[in-house]
């Protein structure tokens, strides 16, 4: 099944200036749960829907196409969605309620079953991070079924698998989440969590765990999921979910910087979590975090339509929760956050948010990033002039700048190296463009700078 909806021009424009500040609906009224951008090619992203479906775009998030994994059926929520590191064309899909664990070796055109109970019992993985790829050896994939929590391995890519242990033997134990440290020298170092916030951790690969400790103290909280840092070997970031407002102190994000062995509440303790992305910057990483509130929770539990971002690892932290919730296609406005991606469109990159009231998108939450040594300078000031499209170099650039003009949509419609300066401002030499908003984006190859201009 292949069916395209695209997000149409009066959208755009008519959403602009809650755009410019804040998120647009790019999937409106359909649940996501799972992200998965393409690491090889980040203006391919796919996002899980419910009963086997899910979307695929190639424009960064701004269109999108409706697929299937196998036969649309069922209630499965697609919530798992894992593209292979560095064979892009393999990818992994699970969830609550799918059964077993699927594998596509066509970039999502086709599926296979991949993982199944050999009894013919329900098998699940649940979560949005119950999968993960070595990091180093990548035709090493570890799965972590929810209940009980087997632990499966791979060391063909996910072409078959075997059962390497289980995390817990406890009755009603449960796994979320499995992170493999990318430290070159401790690969050997798994962590995992689940239910009761408890976390689990393997120092050989998996073969044998142990319970290392919990983030909170009430049952009621789950570990949702567990991220190594991207830039400080050691550290690890999870996030907690609780079910009762009156455990306040059960939730929140939490860090570990010995290498999962201990962990302790960085912020939100009275706040349920779940959904937790990290995205390198030129000096450190952002972290974004999304609420939730599970079924059967407090009514007046913190969590839903929560969403927070902090742009140098924790230190600092700020609300985005000016979403636009509307209702998904089975009539509930719920604003659980469940994923987030960065995509890349006219080598801009952006935020997707997904959650059960659609798919949003923000560009002015991402720090502006090009490469390892180029550093954000802020919003470039434009002028229309007789000349050509004029902009105000910032005090930061040095030497010669290129240009780049793309739509919002990601189309690149001019570019070039800037060869007029006129009073301070570099003179852009652009064609005759169609009528519509455009991002301009100028660099000195060490800093960047964009804006906005409607032509």
């Amino acid at each position: 099944m292949n069916r395209c909806f695209n997000l149409c021009c009066a959208l755009i424009l008519a959403s602009i200036t809650s755009f410019a500040q804040g998120w647009t609906p790019v999937i409106p009224g359909r649940a996501v749960y799972g992200i998965a951008v393409n690491p090889q090619n980040p203006t391919t992203v796919f996002a899980g829907n419910v009963a086997r479906t899910m979307f695929r775009s190639g424009d960064g998030g701004f269109t999108w196409e409706e697929l299937s994994i196998q036969d649309i059926s069922g209630t499965s929520r697609v919530a798992l969605l894992v593209i292979h590191p560095t064979d892009t064309t393999i990818m992994f899909a699970g969830g609550p309620e799918f059964t077993g664990l699927d594998r596509s070796t066509d970039a999502g055109q086709t599926w296979s079953n991949s993982i199944k109970d050999p009894s013919g019992r329900r098998i699940e993985f649940t979560g949005t991070t119950s999968l993960c790829v070595h990091p180093t050896a990548t035709d090493t994939v570890y799965a972590l079924r929810s209940s009980p929590p087997i632990v499966y391995r791979s060391v063909n890519k996910g072409s078959t698998w075997d059962s390497l242990a289980i995390v817990d033997t406890v009755v009603g134990s449960r796994g979320n989440t499995i992170a493999v440290c990318p430290t070159p020298d401790s690969s050997n170092i798994i962590v995992a969590g689940g239910r009761g916030s408890i976390i689990y951790r393997s120092v050989n690969g998996g073969r044998t765990w142990t319970r290392t400790g919990r983030l909170s103290a009430q049952p009621d909280a789950d570990a949702m999921v567990i991220k190594w840092s991207l830039v400080t070997p050691g550290l690890a970031y999870a996030t907690a979910s609780n079910l009762f407002v009156e455990n306040t102190s059960n939730s929140g994000i939490f860090t570990s910087t010995d290498y999962g062995v201990n962990w302790a509440r960085m912020r939100f303790m009275d706040t349920s979590l779940y959904a937790l992305e990290l995205h390198r910057t030129a000096v450190t990483e952002e972290i974004f975090v999304g609420g939730y509130q599970g079924d059967g929770s407090s009514a007046t539990l913190k969590g839903d339509s929560i969403v927070m971002r902090s742009p140098n690892a924790g230190q600092q932290w700020a609300s985005l929760g000016t979403v636009p919730w509307t209702e998904n296609e089975v009539g509930k406005k719920r604003a659980n956050v469940w994923s987030f991606g960065v995509t890349m469109a006219g080598g801009f990159p952006y935020l997707l948010l997904g959650s059960e009231a659609g798919a949003f998108m923000s560009t002015q939450v991402v720090s502006v990033h090009d490469g390892p040594s180029a550093t954000g300078v802020g919003q470039l000031q434009l002028r229309h002039t007789d000349r050509g499209l004029a902009a105000t170099v910032p005090t930061e650039f040095s030497g010669r700048c290129s240009y780049a003009i793309s739509t919002l949509t990601g189309s690149l419609v001019a570019s070039g190296s800037v060869t007029m300066y006129e009073q301070g401002s570099a003179v852009l030499a652009t064609p005759s463009l169609a009528s519509g908003l455009y991002v301009v984006r100028l660099t000195d190859g060490a800093h960047v700078a964009s804006a906005l201009i409607q032509w």
